[in-house]
């Protein structure tokens, strides 16, 4: 999962420590990649430990151009590069796994991902006005995906790929 941000090519990493420390969000970046002399940068957060997930890739989206975004489950991790300053904001919703893209006019879309309740792939999508805000569902996807890839063209959003099944379910012959 990468982003760019000003010039930046950023990806994230969830690392797990230990059972009593807590798990680590890695944001890596470089600047000028093209370049005879390219900088990388990494920084970090500490993140809530969640025991009874398994950990996966995490979700990263740029907002406004201004800051990076970590998704991991419920928790949003945002990243402000000049300030080199980390905000944490709890998700509202009963999604995790699923995709976030930042529209052009500044909302944020949740696609899919898995219930929290039932661990079940979700064809939902959400749309944020802000963190704080309570989601507004919109339109279904036609199949339910975990983790799909999105792409904004022209207005509209579209989703490729993803699991369409929970990788904790196993498949009978």
């Amino acid at each position: 999962n990468l982003v760019s941000l000003n010039g930046s090519v950023c990806a994230a990493f969830k690392e797990v420590i230990g059972k009593r420390d807590p798990d680590v969000l890695s944001l890596w970046s470089v600047q000028g990649a093209a370049t005879d002399s390219p900088l990388y940068s990494m920084t970090h957060v500490n993140c809530e430990k969640i025991t009874r997930r398994l950990t996966s890739p995490v979700s990263l989206f740029t907002l406004n151009n201004k800051t990076v975004n970590i998704v991991d489950q419920l928790s949003l991790y945002s990243y402000h590069p000049p300030s080199n300053t980390w905000n944490q904001f709890q998700i509202q919703g009963d999604a995790v796994y699923s995709s976030w893209i930042s529209l052009k006019d500044g909302r944020m879309l949740q696609v899919g991902g898995l219930k929290e309740k039932t661990d079940t792939p979700s064809r939902s999508c959400a749309m944020y006005s802000s963190f704080d805000d309570e989601p507004h569902k919109i339109g279904d996807m036609v199949r339910p995906r975990v983790q799909p890839s999105l792409a904004e063209c022209k207005g509209l959003v579209f989703a490729a790929g993803g699991l369409t099944r929970s990788k904790k379910r196993k498949t009978e012959s």
